[in-house]
């Protein structure tokens, strides 16, 4: 059966077609009299011309309507969004334990260098043994990206913090539709291809993780302007 958000694409869909074709009848009808009829009938044309300017408005609202309802298919297909709860940078109740401003120093600004050059690699992979101190740098870096980043035009998109023994956090089976709930907010535009793809494929949150990064993420991405919407991403392990 069609889901209530391909419903509602259809009768948005037929509604404005409807409304399109009264619009230009009434168009076509004036255009026809004004040629046809003489002087004494102005005023009939006159009158006309109010009917269709009151027809045009309501084709306005038709047309606004059809936006809503468009935003309503979004809203339904993005809350099917599963995420981790907690995993996300800023949670509330999640405690963390920043660089101190004297440490780190070399390895933070190249960080944030690499962040800052829009010719830099996509992918900055932050990978040492466990306990060395790689998450108090990624909390350092998300941090920074909140506050002081969105001043040179750079801003946190997505995270995920991993946590073991915390539900979901634990594991990854939630990790590309977590990111996704958060990209969607932050990138125009594609909260509409990621509601496609979930009203095309209700499964897709059991599917592999890699089939879930190239629906939920790769692909919209990629019909996305990659010029307006070019990103790096800041991965710790």
């Amino acid at each position: 059966m069609p889901s209530e958000y391909t419903r509602l694409q259809r009768f948005a869909a037929h509604f404005e077609k409807v409304c399109d074709n009264l619009g230009m009848k009434v168009e076509i009808e004036a255009s026809n009299c004004d040629r046809t009829l003489g002087a004494q009938d102005r005023e009939h044309i006159k009158q006309l011309q109010e009917i269709l300017q009151r027809v045009l408005k309501d084709l306005k609202k038709s047309h606004a309507l059809q936006q809503s309802l468009n935003r309503l298919g979004i809203k339904i297909a993005l809350d099917k969004l599963p995420y981790a709860k907690g995993a996300i940078f800023g949670s509330y109740g999640e405690d963390h334990i920043t660089c101190d401003p004297a440490t780190r120093v070399n390895l933070l600004r190249q960080i944030q260098d690499w962040a800052r050059q829009p010719h830099s690699k996509s992918i900055f992979w932050l990978n040492s043994m466990t306990g060395t101190g790689n998450s108090t740098i990624s909390w350092t870096i998300a941090e920074w990206f909140t506050s002081q980043g969105h001043l040179e035009r750079i801003d946190l998109g997505a995270s995920f913090l991993f946590k073991r023994g915390e539900g979901n956090r634990g594991f990854a089976s939630q990790f590309f539709s977590t990111l996704t709930s958060q990209l969607v907010l932050k990138i125009s535009g594609l909260d509409t291809l990621v509601a496609e793809v979930i009203t095309c494929d209700p499964f897709i949150f059991d599917k592999s993780l890699a089939e879930q990064f190239d629906k939920l993420i790769y692909q919209p991405l990629r019909k996305l302007d990659a010029t307006a919407n070019s990103c790096s991403t800041f991965a710790e392990s």
